[in-house]
This record gives structure tokens, C-alpha cells and sequence, in this order.
């Protein structure tokens, strides 16, 4: 059996194929988003074709679906709609996946508040079961943090990066957007165990991902991929584009991290963007992963970016 989700708002809301579902700022509609630039009666979702379709409403701001401006579309598992300023996330999972998105006790526990919401008209209860529902929000994310996040960089960790790579590059195959990779090393990282020990050594490892997560972009994610390399993913972005954004991180490592440290530091880094020759997203990693070792081997401190015509020796 599958089940459709549509996550917005920080809440996850269960469609029913025989519901009509309204979207926009007026109190009526079946999803209310409030927002300016979100018109009274935006957008709709029906079922169609055995799954949902989200149809734009005539609204002033239109209906945007993965970066496009539609009139309706059939959606699929992991579109992003936006509308107006707000953004959601359409999801199809089967029962034996659904518990990865931490759904199933909590949701039934959120969808049965929200019943309780529409039925209660004391001002007192309502502010106490409202109180409650943030509480609950914020230990799903807690635990979703705990289930996803390096604890010693924070970082999402290896888990996370492999499932959000894989989603990443589906979408950007599906839709034809650009879609690049970062994988950085810190250089020396076993000498700076060896002379300043273990304690010093995880020190840096948080510095460093700290300075990387201070130079990306709010959607770009970044991830521990063992042992002292690291990776961001950046959606939408060509790999010149991402070429820049990883000299931005090397530059703000060299230059900031001795201040929290005591000793210098820097790292390498290698880029690559979704190419002709990239038919998987381990294709992506492998290059830039080559990208990588090519740093580390003319010099480090360095960024270089992947380059399709180059075979062999070039790229270890």
C-alpha cells in the first residue's frame, strides 16, 4: 500500500485520493498558507492517474513545481512546490519505508492534535494543546537530528549524504538541472594528530566544518564522508559555479582557522558537475573524488575542478 504525504509548514499532512484539497491564504482552504504573495485561492491537488495532481488556480504569483511555472502537473515522489514564499515537498512511501521519515508515531500523534485543534473553542485548551504540538515538533526533529547528523562535526553524516546524493541526482537527471559535488580532505590531518593529539585533531575537524557550513549556500548540504574528507551537494548549480563555492571554503579555512585552533590549517578540495559522462550519482562522486586526489597531488591547499577532457594521469 502506498501512502501520500505532503510535508509543509514543518507538518506532514496524509492525502486522501477521494479528498479535493484547496490551497491558499483564505481560512476556508484545505491547506492554508498565509503570505502576500499567496493569492486567496492558489492552487488545488486531485487525484488523477492514480496519483496527485496539483493544478495553479489563475494565482497572481503562479505555481512553481522542481524551479518550473505550471498550469498543472502530475506529481511525483519528491517534487518541491513552491507557492509564494512557502515551500513543500510531495512524498510517496510505501509502508515499509515510511518509518525512515520518522512518521509513524509521531504523525498519527500531530494529525490527531490538529483534530483537536478544529474541535476545541476554549482559548485556554486550545493555547495548551498548541503548546504541546511545538514540543512534539521539536523532539522529531531532535531524533531526526540524532538519526542524521555527525555527532562530532554535525554535520549530516555519511547515511544521510548517500540517500540525499542519490535523490539529488534522480531529480536533477529527471529535470535536466545542473547538479554538482565538493569532496574536501584535510591536508596533513594525520600530523596534526600525531603533534598535537586525538583532542586537537577532532578539534579541527569541527573547526573545519564549521567554516564550511558558515561559506554554503542555505540549500546546500553538507555531510562528513569519513574520517577527515567531507562533501557538499549543491542542487542547481554548474560546476564553474561550484568551483567558486569551494575556493570560498578553502580561502576561509586558511585564513580563519588558526584563530580558533592555534595552528594553521587548510584543506584540499575537488569539483564536479553532472556531465555527459555521468550516468549515476557514484559517477559524480568518483570525479570529484579524482578532482580530489588531484589537488593532493600537485601541491594541496588547493581546489581543482574535474575537467572531461582530461584522461588518465591527469586525474590519478
Amino acid at each position: 500500500m502506498m501512502n501520500f504525504l505532503l510535508y509543509y509548514l514543518n507538518k506532514s499532512l496524509r492525502l486522501d485520493p477521494k479528498t479535493l484539497y484547496s490551497i491558499g491564504r483564505d481560512p476556508h482552504n484545505s491547506i492554508q498558507l498565509q503570505a502576500p504573495n499567496v493569492s486567496r485561492h492558489h492552487s488545488m491537488l486531485y487525484w488523477k492517474n492514480q496519483g496527485f495532481t496539483i493544478e495553479d488556480l489563475k494565482s497572481t504569483n503562479g505555481t512553481w513545481v522542481n524551479g518550473d511555472k505550471i498550469s498543472n502537473q502530475q506529481l511525483e515522489d519528491g517534487d518541491k512546490i513552491q507557492i509564494g514564499s512557502h515551500y513543500l515537498e510531495y512524498k510517496v512511501l510505501s509502508e515499509s519505508t515510511e518509518s525512515r521519515y520518522q512518521k509513524s508515531d509521531t504523525l498519527v500523534i500531530e494529525e490527531k492534535i490538529e483534530d483537536i485543534l478544529d474541535e476545541v473553542s476554549n482559548a485556554q485548551i486550545k493555547k495548551q494543546v498548541m503548546e504541546l504540538k511545538e514540543y512534539i515538533t521539536k523532539k522529531k526533529e531532535e531524533l531526526k537530528d540524532l538519526a542524521f547528523k555527525d555527532k562530532l562535526t554535525n554535520l549530516y553524516n555519511r547515511r544521510f549524504f548517500d540517500e540525499r546524493m542519490a535523490e539529488e541526482w534522480e531529480r536533477a537527471h529527471r529535470y535536466k538541472r545542473d547538479l554538482a559535488l565538493i569532496m574536501i580532505d584535510i591536508d596533513h590531518f594525520k600530523q596534526i594528530n600525531d603533534q598535537y593529539g586525538h583532542q586537537e585533531g577532532d578539534r579541527a575537524l569541527k573547526t573545519v566544518a564549521n567554516l564550511i557550513f558558515q561559506s554554503i549556500r542555505k540549500n546546500d548540504i553538507a555531510s562528513r564522508y569519513g574520517g577527515e574528507e567531507m562533501v557538499v551537494i549543491l542542487p542547481e548549480t554548474r560546476d564553474i559555479t561550484a568551483l567558486k563555492a569551494a575556493e570560498k571554503i578553502r580561502l576561509n579555512i586558511e585564513l580563519k582557522a588558526k584563530a580558533v585552533l592555534g595552528f594553521s590549517l587548510t584543506i584540499s578540495a575537488g569539483v564536479a558537475g553532472k556531465g555527459e559522462t555521468t550516468t549515476k550519482s557514484n559517477d559524480l562522486i568518483e570525479l570529484a573524488d579524482q578532482a580530489l586526489y588531484y589537488s593532493k597531488k600537485n601541491g594541496r591547499n588547493r581546489v581543482s575542478l574535474y575537467n572531461q577532457a582530461y584522461k588518465g594521469d591527469n586525474y590519478g
